[in-house]
């Protein structure tokens, strides 16, 4: 029987909004059921979140207001190609390595542990339960700067 973790303080809601993020997790949590679609594995991605500094010249880490570093998680389903929806996971794919994915790359399919460090922008909105939730990712731009991580990463 798993522990119940007590006496924690509820996060802070992370605000709707664009960021820049680094990826600093991935974890793999196995073969999940996907409702109408099936089972399938399924990832968790970790982000370490980012703004542009004020006055410019590049990014900082995002913080709640204790100065805590703001992350946020995305869960993927292991697939790249889906006739079905869109497929989170090659949309990820395609904004961390900045180009179109080729049928060919979508047969080899995708190392996730390589997206480690990478960087994008994505957009956070909060879903119906008030809950933040990684709406769309993008590739950086050529004149972005790169977020530099300040969390240590994790793959497993």
């Amino acid at each position: 029987m798993g522990k119940v973790a007590t006496g924690s303080e509820p996060r802070a809601v992370i605000p709707a909004r664009g960021y820049y993020a680094v990826v600093c997790g991935a974890y793999d949590i196995g073969t999940q059921d996907s409702g109408q679609y099936g089972p399938s594995q399924q990832f968790v991605v970790e982000f370490e979140l980012h703004r542009r500094k004020k006055g410019g010249g590049g990014t900082e880490p995002a913080r709640d207001e204790k100065g805590n570093t703001l992350t946020i998680c995305m869960f993927v389903n292991f697939y790249l190609g889906s006739t079905v929806k869109p497929a989170k996971l090659l949309k990820l794919a395609e904004a961390l390595e900045r180009r179109k994915f080729t049928d060919a790359d979508i047969k080899a399919g995708y190392d996730l542990e390589t997206a480690i460090g990478k960087s994008l922008k994505l957009q956070v909105v909060h879903n119906a339960a008030g809950k933040a939730v990684v709406d769309t990712v993008a590739p950086l731009d050529e004149d972005d700067d790169e977020p530099e991580p300040t969390l240590d990463s994790s793959y497993f």
